[in-house]
């Protein structure tokens, strides 16, 4: 059962997510790819019949800033690729629209693997709420998941994302990443049912190590969260765009 809440539409503040480039990959020279992440999200948000004004009408910061790598916690191998992560688990519903977007040539990547895994309104991590599905031929991978709750000893509440180098979920990444939330938004979610259950302590995103490492190469791993409707309906919605090289 989801809970009734309200609607949302999430978007990177930066719009774009960057990742580092593989190991034997060149460094990467700063690119603007605000014009395409624009018309991207844009594009993405009218499919779905959204305000045009719940989106950000372009990255806040236009420049590709590389991000560091997270850890890869709490990962289990092997799960099969699906998009409905969902798997009956209690929460606020939660469609993330994920795009993949090589920065070398600010161009979506079609067939290219992504998964996701987060904990439970419980904030506990199993083997539900984690799953991986390609991209179409427009570069987005869907997922139908829940918002997750807050996991002790996991830093400040996120959703965990890794971006493989083909269609396959046996080959290497080329990201694996944290998608953080605003805190006060986290703070207004987890204070309804069933979050209210979950009683592991509360983490700010400055108190993730995490988060703080991001910050401070200049790069912004929080969602924006902007309302769409005023009767707010129920689910959340993100669109999520996720800088990558593939080279």
């Amino acid at each position: 059962m989801y809970s009734s809440f309200f609607t949302l539409i999430l978007a990177v503040a930066g719009s774009v997510v960057n990742a580092l480039p593989t190991a034997d990959a060149p460094a990467l020279v700063p690119r603007d790819c605000s014009a395409e992440v624009a018309a991207l999200n844009m594009k993405r948000a009218e499919k779905r019949g959204l305000d045009a004004r719940s989106v950000w009408p372009g990255p806040q910061n236009t420049t590709c800033i590389l991000a560091p790598e997270s850890p890869k916690e709490n990962y289990v191998a092997g799960m099969p690729a699906r998009s409905d992560i969902a798997g009956g688990q209690d929460g606020l519903e939660f469609v993330l629209d994920v795009a993949v977007m090589d920065v070398t040539t600010c161009k979506v990547l079609p067939n290219t693997m992504v998964e996701l895994w987060s904990p439970n309104a419980m904030g506990q991590y199993g083997n539900f709420l984690r799953g991986g599905t390609t991209t179409s031929s427009g570069g987005i991978a869907e997922f139908r998941t829940i918002f997750p709750g807050m996991s002790k000893g996991a830093g400040a509440n996120h959703v965990n994302i890794a971006v493989h180098t083909s269609s396959s979920m046996s080959s290497s990444t080329t990201h694996v990443g944290k998608l953080f939330f605003v805190d006060r938004w986290n703070e207004l979610i987890l204070g309804t049912s069933p979050y209210t259950q979950n009683s592991n302590p509360k983490v700010l995103d400055n108190q993730d190590a995490d988060y703080r490492n991001a910050v401070s190469k200049g790069y912004s791993p929080v969602i924006s969260i902007t309302s769409i409707h005023d009767d707010w309906p129920e689910g959340v919605v993100g669109i999520v765009t996720v800088g990558v090289n593939p080279h």
